[in-house]
């Protein structure tokens, strides 16, 4: 994945994730603009929260949990949320995405370049993405769909 996806190993490749939990990217040495940190600015956080607040309207539980805990920032879902599922999302459930809406500009200009999703995000031309492949094994619990922000 990383040599398709080209990734320079000085992490300037920056990646956010979608149906899965950041540490999955990081743990795989992707550099992560999405996290779980005790401590990060609340600069930072206001300007991801921009990511996602289309979806954050859709769903008050969302919202308090974004804006009332401060140490996650993930790209949240409302459609996962409503299935119960935020970001443990396996291949086995088959799950996909008929309406993210992310601002996929700001994404840009945090420095993202690739969206990496345990779910299919129908929409992507829609949000301006590019699709490029799926990944996964046989024991593998993901099947990671790469997406690019043109």
């Amino acid at each position: 994945l990383m040599n398709d996806l080209n990734v320079k190993p000085d992490y300037s490749t920056k990646v956010v994730s979608v149906g899965m939990l950041p540490s999955v990217a990081e743990y795989n040495g992707f550099y992560t603009i999405d996290s779980y940190r005790v401590n990060y600015p609340l600069e930072y956080k206001y300007k991801f929260r921009k990511v996602i607040a289309k979806e954050l309207e859709k769903d008050e539980v969302l919202r308090k949990y974004f804006d009332e805990w401060g140490s996650r920032c993930y790209v949240f879902s409302s459609e996962l949320n409503q299935q119960g599922n935020r970001y443990l999302c396996s291949k086995k459930e088959n799950i996909s995405l008929e309406n993210l809406e992310i601002d996929t500009q700001v994404l840009k200009d945090l420095g993202c370049e690739y969206i990496l999703s345990s779910v299919d995000i129908r929409n992507y031309e829609d949000l301006n993405l590019n699709y490029r492949n799926s990944y996964t094994t046989d024991d593998s619990y993901w099947n990671i769909r790469v997406y690019q922000i043109k």
